[in-house]
Parts: structure tokens; C-alpha cells; sequence
């Protein structure tokens, strides 16, 4: 059987339906996440932006952006939402009076702890079946995959 020079070699193949099926997994895990946050009046970015300020304290809207992997412009956005809804409020830096830093408010803990359970319950639900080993087998992979695209970033 001859294969055609438009095919690609089967070592090619690999890499890029592993692409394709991370991309069909992120997009199942983000409707997933969607759905168990929407009863809660949060987008995912938003639980994340709570958790983030829960782990580290105040951070300024740079700090909160990096972590979010958003831009500044769509993370103040979406923190106006979250200040009209009493999540989160604008602190002065105790450090710099000038500065504004970013604090959860009782009422974004209080919904955040919520939340936070029924996320939790949800993922672990949907990774059930995995079990685990095929849970610690698959951490492993992702995290070599992880460090080796992050190392290839560092370089450029």
C-alpha cells in the first residue's frame, strides 16, 4: 500500500490528535465548570479570580491579571461586575497610598466557599471514572507536558 505525500507520517499524527483531543477536553471541562458555577452567578474566570485573592490576599490588578492569564482591559471588566455584586472592593496599599489592591469582601468568601464545594464535587465526579491511577498517571503527563511548553516559551 502506498501512502500518499499529502499524508502525514504517522509520528506526526500523534502530536497533533493529542491537540486536538486536549482542546476537545479543555472545551467538555469548561462547559462543565460553566455549568456548576452558573447557579452561582459566576463566570469560571470569576470563581478564579475569587480563589485567587482568597489563596494570596490583596493583589493589585496586575497581579490578579497574570494570575488569570487575562489581559488588564478584560480584568477590569471583569472585576466591576464582581464590585457591583459586593465580591470583591478597591483597598488603598498600605505600602503605597497611591496603589489600589484588589480584597475579597465577606460576601465573595461566603459565595466562594459555596461554590468552591459544589466545584469541587463536580470535578471529582467527572474524574471518577478514571480512578487513581489513571488520575495520577494522567497528572504526570500533563505536568511534563506543562514544563516542557513553559520551557519552550522561556526560550523564545
Amino acid at each position: 500500500m502506498h501512502r500518499s505525500t499529502t499524508e502525514p507520517a504517522a509520528d506526526a499524527i500523534a502530536p497533533l490528535a493529542i491537540h486536538r483531543l486536549l482542546g476537545e477536553v479543555f472545551l467538555l471541562l469548561d462547559d462543565g465548570d460553566n455549568r456548576v458555577l452558573r447557579p452561582f452567578g459566576l463566570s469560571v474566570t470569576q470563581f478564579h479570580a475569587l480563589r485567587h485573592l482568597r489563596e494570596a490576599g490583596p493583589l493589585s490588578v496586575n497581579e490578579l491579571s497574570a494570575r488569570l492569564l487575562c489581559d488588564k482591559s478584560n480584568t477590569c471588566r471583569l472585576l466591576a461586575r464582581m464590585e457591583q455584586r459586593g465580591l470583591v472592593s478597591r483597598i488603598r496599599d498600605s505600602r503605597d497610598r497611591r496603589a489600589l489592591r484588589l480584597s475579597l469582601t465577606p460576601q465573595g468568601a461566603q459565595l466562594l466557599e459555596e461554590a468552591a464545594a459544589a466545584f469541587r464535587r463536580s470535578v471529582e465526579h467527572r474524574f471518577a471514572a478514571m480512578g487513581p491511577e489513571g488520575c495520577e498517571a494522567l497528572r504526570g503527563l500533563l505536568l511534563r507536558l506543562r514544563d516542557r511548553l513553559e520551557e519552550q516559551l522561556r526560550a523564545r
